[in-house]
């Protein structure tokens, strides 16, 4: 089953009317896609984000990690999925992935940790957090889980 967000949380998120959203819900995996998409065109040219016509993707993603740390965790885990090189998972890891650590980060812990011993391409993930990544009682607690990234890993365990 496709792992949809609902079009009244998308209008929420987005602040804007539901009824100028396309039909139906967003299928988290075509936001993935899209927010990756977003990620790469402005890794190294923060003036390209404004105005980007993919922006709505990290302001959505942003609002998820607020509002639904699970739903948010399955985002990352369909971002990493999507990650067709090192560089990839690093502007994941840096961005959206830092992010929802930082938010809500203990309270999925055991989720994470989980997918971490389970999901080689996430443990890789780990290694690339900045320093900072959700406090440092819960970088200890990962630091043991990352994997070294020599090659990236295969997308097991993330979808």
């Amino acid at each position: 089953m496709t792992q949809c967000i609902p079009r009244p949380l998308v209008a929420q998120a987005l602040s804007v009317d539901e009824a100028s959203l396309p039909d139906g819900d967003l299928p988290l995996s075509r936001l993935a896609t899209r927010l990756l998409m977003f990620l790469r065109d402005t890794v190294e040219d923060e003036e390209a984000v404004e105005g980007h016509p993919e922006l709505w993707t990290a302001l959505l993603a942003t609002r998820i990690a607020e509002r639904n740390p699970s739903m948010s965790l399955s985002l990352q885990c369909r971002l990493m999925a999507e990650a067709q090189d090192a560089e990839d998972l690093a502007v994941i890891a840096e961005g959206p992935l830092t992010e929802l650590f930082a938010l809500q980060g203990t309270t999925l812990l055991t989720e994470i940790e989980e997918l971490a011993r389970t999901a080689p391409r996430f443990a890789q993930a780990i290694t690339l957090l900045p320093a900072e990544a959700g406090g440092a009682l819960f970088r200890a607690r990962l630091s043991a889980l990352a994997k070294p990234l020599d090659e990236l890993a295969p997308p097991d365990g993330l979808t």
